[in-house]
């Protein structure tokens, strides 16, 4: 017996021991392919266009988007509307960015002008008789399409089916619109509604905003997001108020030559979006403003030609508007949200014959959003000039055509001699003497 003992118990160990060997090498296959199915995590378009606005606050040394020592920064983000591939990406991407701009205008408002008013209200029915769970037959008075449909089949009329179609139609009832609707009659036995309303307001001067920086990200499949942020300050709106009047500005910065803060590669200025406040040679305040169009190729040579002129118009347009809503911009903005639950237990039935009453209970929660905002500006022109127009050409083939406008002193000054029109200088003249003349006396006193 011991022996046969040790005889099962070596055969077990073998067993085991054969085991545990064939199935090493599959897990180790299953390890390495694991490994290699395994790609690292690169972040969404979205996360990407978080980090960063964080990592512009690690620039700043700011905790957090706001207010700081009476600078106002705000961060927005919008995705685009299309993919890289389709044709009109380029102005899906000025669009995504004048949205996330508006976000921004919104924020601002409701900071400095919001209103806020808050509305909550319950409503609470039971019905506990004791024939709360009976349907009465519905009459012919019943309003709408059923009504009709009720009053026709009150009459008792025994009608074939294009009988019925034609009767139907004598009622204003449209009979394939009838067959798609199933009439059903209903009741309710208990109800109960809980909804908070939130409404803000705001409107007001929006000037002064200006676009710190821009960016754009883009994932494998196309999909972007554009993020920006905005600042405002009283020097901005001074400044902001002092070109609106077109007088001079006592605010003065570093002058630098702003040729030296364009991008010069168009890759850069695909991605430079909005405006930037900065200080020309001679210190004075001034306004880079980016705009840009697109269009997609044709084979026709002057349809091409007439597409390219078209993108560099708009893209001017686009530039000229930026500076307009930072110079002058107003916007009026209302934003509601509803949020509660209601509870309804009810019976229904089907208006058709030998119909059975169903008792139902329905649970909803309540998240309803509205939001309504414009904005509008109007400045003059005087003081703006095209510095720059680039041209870019998209992966997917579409031409993109961007202008650098910018609004400055020099230029503004420039305009008005111009309007002064020319006035030579005056031709000098040599300088006159000290002199005395005088006649000679012909006459003596006796000659009078």
């Amino acid at each position: 017996m011991k022996r046969l003992f040790s005889l099962l118990g070596g055969t077990a160990l073998a067993m085991s021991l054969a085991v545990a060997g064939a199935q090493a090498p599959q897990s180790g296959g299953i390890a390495v392919e694991q490994n290699r199915m395994v790609e690292p995590i690169v972040p969404a378009p979205d996360e990407r266009i978080d980090d960063w606005s964080e990592r512009f606050l690690q620039k700043m040394g700011l905790s957090e988007f706001g207010e700081h020592h009476g600078k106002y920064f705000y961060y927005a983000q919008m995705p685009v509307m299309l993919p890289q591939t389709d044709p009109q990406y380029a102005n899906a991407l000025i669009n995504a960015y004048d949205k996330a701009m508006f976000n921004i205008y919104e924020q601002f408002a409701m900071d400095m002008y919001g209103k806020v008013l808050q509305e909550q209200t319950r409503e609470f029915f039971q019905n506990s008789s004791t024939d709360a769970d009976k349907l009465e037959a519905p009459t012919a008075n019943v309003r709408g399409m059923v009504g009709k449909v009720l009053a026709l089949m009150d009459k008792s009329l025994d009608v074939a089916d294009k009988e019925l179609d034609k009767k139907l139609a004598e009622l204003g009832v449209d009979p394939a619109q009838y067959r798609k609707l199933t009439p059903r009659q209903k009741k309710d036995l208990f109800k109960e509604r809980f909804l908070k309303k939130t409404i803000k307001k705001a409107s007001g001067d929006i000037s002064g905003l200006f676009t710190v920086q821009s960016a754009v990200a883009v994932d494998k499949s196309g999909n972007a997001v554009v993020g920006v942020i905005a600042v405002v300050s009283p020097k901005t709106r001074q400044i902001a108020k002092d070109i609106r009047l077109q007088r001079r500005s006592l605010i003065a910065g570093k002058g630098r030559d702003i040729r030296s803060l364009i991008p010069q590669k168009p890759d850069a200025l695909f991605s430079t979006l909005g405006t930037r406040l900065v200080y020309d040679s001679d210190g004075t305040p001034a306004i880079i403003s980016y705009g840009m169009h697109s269009y997609m190729p044709q084979k026709d040579h002057y349809l091409n030609v007439r597409l390219k002129q078209n993108a560099k118009d708009a893209a001017v347009a686009v530039a000229d508007g930026q500076i307009a809503m930072l110079v002058n911009g107003f916007l009026s903005a209302r934003f509601e949200r509803q949020r509660g639950e209601e509870v309804n237990r009810y019976i229904e039935r089907e208006l058709k014959p030998d119909a059975m009453s169903v008792e139902k209970t329905v649970r909803n929660v309540i998240d309803k959003t509205y939001q309504r905002a414009k904005a509008s500006a109007s400045m003059r022109l005087q003081g703006v000039s095209t510095f720059k127009t680039w041209r870019y050409t998209l992966p997917a083939g579409q031409k993109v055509v961007g202008a650098v406008r910018v609004w400055r002193y020099a230029t503004l000054d420039a305009v008005r001699r111009f309007k002064e029109g020319y006035k030579p200088k005056p031709k000098s003249r040599p300088k006159g003497k000290s002199s005395f003349g005088e006649s000679e006396i012909v006459n003596d006193i006796n000659d009078f």
